[in-house]
């Protein structure tokens, strides 16, 4: 092993002992003091420690110990040292992290991956509310009493006294519906169902949208002379639901426009139509 230059600069080491005044052995004493580059060095690592907090941490003793007596705080060169490969390695892993999302977003989108591929969810796995129940409609047809043919009505369209309605629904799978009426003083009243129960009517469909089924219900109301308009409003719901709940919700916001929905995670469909005017006494 070679002997040390004594004209070589001071090692991190001997400077990080100098920085927290241990003594240095003689000649690498003497080259400090004639070295303004390893002055300038030192310089840096007392300016580096002073902004380092070096106490340790504070201790709370519990209640029922009694507290030990003060005790100055005694801080090694080897904790300074540990101290700073922390802050240097916490710096390091910034960097690498902030490097890894550059990468990724140059990269392009990223997808989520299963062990089946990537994380898609087609209709078909929407099981409940919402999306799932996106392919729900309800189609309007009227029949007046003694006709033969039935006419499909929709938004806008006129309907006159006498006419009874039928609902033709599509249905993306078993759904619990209820369909609703507000008529011109806003009163709400039921369509399907009319019984007296307190749950929605449960219809089953194929259970996909692209299959859907389509069911109708006949005959369901006629429509007097009073007013002029009606809306029709179904709902079609994921699970049971309260009707009467229902109801008076729709009460509540019966005069609004558009209407709320009403039940969350259900989806409803809402037609207005309007009211042939009544004949007057003098009409031929």
């Amino acid at each position: 092993m070679s002997p040390r230059d004594p004209n070589a600069h001071l090692s991190a080491l001997a400077l990080d002992a100098a920085a927290l005044g241990e003594a240095l052995p003689a000649a690498q004493q003497a080259h400090l003091q004639g070295c303004d580059a390893c002055q300038q060095r030192l310089g840096e690592v007392r300016a580096f420690d002073a902004g380092l907090d070096l106490r340790p941490p504070a201790f709370v003793a519990p209640a029922a110990v009694e507290p030990a007596p003060a005790v100055a705080p005694v801080v090694a060169l080897d904790a300074v040292r540990r101290r700073r490969m922390r802050l240097f390695s916490g710096g390091a892993a910034v960097l690498a992290l902030a490097a890894a999302l550059l990468l990724m977003t140059r990269g392009g989108p990223t997808h989520l991956a299963t062990h089946a591929g990537p994380l898609e969810q087609p209709d078909v796995l929407r099981a409940r509310g919402g999306d799932a129940l996106s392919a729900f409609d309800v189609a309007l047809f009227a029949k007046a009493e003694g006709a033969a043919e039935v006419r499909r009505v929709g938004e806008g369209d006129v309907v006159a006294a006498g006419e009874r309605l039928r609902f033709r629904l599509t249905l993306p799978g078993a759904v619990h519906v209820a369909i609703l009426g507000i008529d011109s003083a806003g009163t709400v009243y039921r369509c399907h169902p009319q019984d007296e129960g307190d749950e929605l009517a449960e219809h089953h469909g194929a259970g996909a949208p692209a299959a859907a089924t389509e069911v109708e219900i006949d005959d369901t109301i006629a429509f007097d002379d009073a007013g002029e308009g009606e809306r029709i409003v179904a709902i079609a719901c994921p699970d049971p639901r309260s009707l009467r709940s229902l109801q008076a919700a729709l009460g509540e916001v019966a005069t609004a426009e558009p209407l709320p929905t009403l039940a969350e995670g259900c989806v409803q469909r809402t037609v207005r139509l309007r009211k042939q005017p009544a004949a007057g006494p003098d009409a031929e």
